[in-house]
């Protein structure tokens, strides 16, 4: 899981959001990988309010 799939989902739920069918302003994301989470994904931040990153570890405590 990189950026690249963090910044897809934020732009889907902008979408969704803006479509006036769903209120999608509340929504938090949680990505879940059975990989590793990638360095710059989990190490600058990018897990905020909005967003929830749960890797492997967590998962299953390897």
């Amino acid at each position: 899981m990189g950026l690249r799939h963090l910044d897809r989902l934020r732009h889907i739920r902008s979408l969704l959001a803006n479509s006036d069918r769903y209120d999608a302003d509340g929504t938090t994301l949680a990505c879940y990988t059975r990989g590793r989470l990638h360095r710059r994904t989990s190490g600058d931040g990018r897990e905020t309010d909005d967003v929830v990153l749960i890797g492997i570890e967590a998962l299953y405590g390897t």
